[in-house]
């Protein structure tokens, strides 16, 4: 149970639910290709994938959360191919399309993929840390998704650069989001609507603390200068504790309407992580 992205109160009528549920195999042996089947996260956009245990800001990105379909409930193939320093990893996926672990709410389906090229001894999907050697991490994805009243597209590129204890993380993300004649529900365009979104992250590991500043932006509507037009800047430090089982830091948000008058609604955030 969460409250919803950019939001201090979480709804009413929020619950605690299956966050996720999935089981993974490996057919054929010798071979590194791993089957995943359940609810998981669609392999799109490499801050997504990040765990949220690893995000020095707490929070993503905004063209992270609204451009793409996070968790949903399908089957993933990812195979690797070479071993460290340097490999290869391609993933495919088909999904239900309605973040959903209960069912399926129309007859659309989600399918997505990525390839990823990785090199270094470290995680390319973490920042903390100080490295020996450099660690690069460069991906492209795309989803399809098939909805009852849309079909969204999206599509985008990513790197993370690890040098001692520098992390750098840049991702650029497109999309359309597409109305179709459906008698079930109302489309959320009237026409096709191109987005628009990227960060620049960088951060610096000294100790057992971490800084970064980010900037992020989101596009909803390419064709339109108005209130979906957005940026945010936001900066913070983390103390990462004992065996990094325990986290906090405090951080400061800069939002920036792009399109429309500026708001009064810069904040400032503490956060705290406990990890088992």
């Amino acid at each position: 149970m969460s409250s919803p992205y950019d939001a201090i109160i979480g709804e009413p009528d929020s619950d605690i639910q299956l966050v996720d549920g999935n089981v993974s195999v490996k057919p054929i042996a010798g071979q590194r290709l791993w089957v995943t089947a359940g609810t998981q996260k669609v392999p799109v956009s490499r801050e997504q994938i990040m765990s949220s245990s690893d995000l020095v800001l707490a929070e993503r990105a905004v063209p992270s959360v609204w451009m793409v379909p996070d968790r949903d409930t399908g089957v993933v193939l990812a195979y690797t191919a070479g071993k460290k320093p340097s490999r290869v990893k391609l993933q495919a996926g088909v999904f239900n399309g309605n973040r959903s672990l209960m069912g399926d709410n129309g007859n659309g389906k989600l399918i997505a993929a990525r390839a990823e090229v990785m090199t270094g001894h470290k995680s390319s999907y973490k920042t903390y840390g100080v490295v020996k050697q450099p660690v690069i991490g460069a991906g492209g994805d795309f989803f399809l998704n098939k909805d009852i009243a849309t079909d969204t597209m999206g599509y985008g590129g990513d790197v993370l650069l690890r040098m001692k204890g520098l992390a750098v993380l840049a991702e650029f993300r497109m999309g359309k989001v597409s109305p179709i004649d459906s008698a079930i529900a109302v489309p959320g365009v009237l026409s096709e609507t191109e987005q628009m979104g990227y960060l620049a992250q960088v951060g610096y590991t000294f100790k057992e603390y971490e800084a970064a500043v980010r900037y992020s932006t989101f596009d909803d509507n390419k064709s339109l200068t108005n209130a979906g037009d957005l940026a945010a800047i936001r900066g913070g430090v983390t103390w990462h504790g004992p065996d990094d089982a325990i986290r906090t830091g405090l951080g400061y948000e800069k939002r920036i309407e792009t399109g429309s008058d500026e708001i009064d609604n810069d904040s400032v955030q503490l956060w705290f992580q406990f990890i088992n």
